[in-house]
């Protein structure tokens, strides 16, 4: 499916690998529809809340057997290149993301946000203060513009 290059870059079968995530995909959309959609019992009725989803979980699990198949027994395939590092900074960025909405429960909008704004500023290397100055003024622009200005309330240490 993938495997390292010296240079410190991972090769990737698009068709495989986008056939084996979709074929996932729609095994979990076509095990969930039933569950989460309630049968309607009605005479003579062939179209339910039902019909379009697994209609789309089918579709899709058809094209991701058709890329399976294309991409093992036709051997059309495209292996694409893709440089770590980027890749793995991308997705650690990714995770903070995941970690400011979590930190918003405890520690509030303003201080997660904060946060968020002065990690963003590192991550990107940015080294103008100047550039420090507007982005932590503009969350503390935007937080009191929302909560005095129009009366919204946040999530907050406090409350």
């Amino acid at each position: 499916m993938t495997f390292w290059t010296k240079e410190m870059n991972i090769r990737i079968r698009t068709n495989l690998v986008s056939g084996i995530i979709f074929l996932l995909f729609s095994i979990i959309l076509l095990v969930i529809i039933p569950i989460e959609i309630q049968q309607t019992y009605q005479q003579n009725q062939y179209i339910d809340a039902k019909a379009i989803p697994q209609m789309i979980g089918i579709f899709m699990l058809l094209v991701s057997i058709y890329l399976i198949l294309k991409g093992t027994l036709l051997k059309k395939e495209v292996i694409k290149e893709y440089e770590l590092k980027p890749e793995v900074m991308g997705l650690a960025f990714i995770l903070v993301l995941a970690l400011y909405v979590f930190l918003i429960g405890i520690i509030g909008f303003f201080a997660a946000s904060l946060l968020l704004a002065v990690f963003t500023l590192f991550y990107q290397k940015v080294r103008n203060w100047k550039l420090w100055v507007i982005v932590i003024a503009m969350v503390f622009v935007v937080y009191f513009a929302f909560t005095a200005g129009l009366g919204i309330n946040f999530p907050s240490l406090l409350s």
